[in-house]
Order: C-alpha cells, then sequence, then structure tokens
C-alpha cells in the first residue's frame, strides 16, 4: 500500500512539474523582468520535464541504494539514513545546476551566467522537493529491506 502511494505521489510530481517550477518565489521582482523570461525558458524548452525527472529518479534511487545494495546490519540506524538524504539531497541539487546551465550554453552561450542567481534559487527548491520525494520513496521501498525496514523510524 505505501508503495503504491510512494509511486502515485512520485508520478504525480513528475506530471505536475511543469506547473510547479514556473510558479516558484525566485526574490524580489526585478525591474529587468529576468525572471519572467526565466520562466518562459523554463516552461518553453521543456527543461521541467527533465529537472522533474531528476528530482524523482536520483531520490528513488539512492532510496533504493539504501535498502537494497547497502543493506547492513551496521548501516541500519537513523543517522545512517539521514546521511544517504543528505547525499541524495546534494547530489540533486548539484546534478539540476549542471543540468541546466549545460541545456542554457547548449541554448545560447552566456545564458547560464545570466541566469546563475535563479538557478542557484531554482536548486534550494529542488533540494527542498528531493527530500520530499526521498521521504516518500523511503516509505515505499523500506519494507522489503531484510535488515534496513526499521530506519528511520521503527514500526
Amino acid at each position: 500500500m505505501l508503495l503504491a502511494g510512494a509511486v502515485v505521489i512520485s508520478l504525480l510530481f513528475l506530471v505536475l512539474g511543469g506547473q510547479i517550477y514556473p510558479r516558484l518565489y525566485f526574490g524580489p521582482e526585478d525591474l529587468e523582468g529576468i525572471q519572467d523570461v526565466f520562466r518562459e525558458d523554463l516552461r518553453s524548452r521543456g527543461w521541467t520535464l527533465h529537472l522533474s525527472m531528476l528530482i524523482v529518479g536520483l531520490p528513488w534511487v539512492m532510496a533504493g541504494l539504501f535498502y537494497y545494495i547497502i543493506n547492513s546490519v551496521h548501516f541500519d540506524r537513523w543517522w545512517n539514513w539521514l546521511i544517504v538524504l543528505g547525499v541524495s539531497t546534494l547530489l540533486t541539487a548539484w546534478c539540476s545546476i549542471k543540468m541546466l546551465s549545460g541545456y542554457m550554453e547548449e541554448f545560447q552561450v552566456g545564458l547560464s551566467d545570466y541566469y546563475r542567481p535563479l538557478t542557484e534559487t531554482l536548486a534550494g527548491w529542488v533540494a527542498l522537493f528531493s527530500v520530499i520525494i526521498f521521504i516518500v520513496a523511503s516509505y515505499g521501498l523500506r519494507w522489503w529491506s531484510s535488515n534496513c525496514r526499521h530506519t528511520p523510524i521503527p514500526q
């Protein structure tokens, strides 16, 4: 039941991610309208789908790695789970910055420098969404783990 719920939440985030990112708060409105152009580029270039796939995919992979590949009695404490959560979050945020910068440079040289503050702010939102998806994936995957099923919170 929890696995089905986790999959549904992740799929909803994947499908609705394109609607979420353009509406995020990137700081006070600027006079030059850079934020509006950034939001339009995110939407029109299809970068939001790739961003959603990264935000959903990487935390699921990291949760699977923790519960089924590492799966050690010595690594089944809540602080070990928290370490994997932190690594997953930082990796997802870093990959989002690199991915968006690469897409922007491919589209127009110098665009990533122009959008850098907004991209870094978006990476903060990506980190928050990554934490949520990792927690959801953890509760969906942990039940079949032989050693780590009680992590992060015992049954």
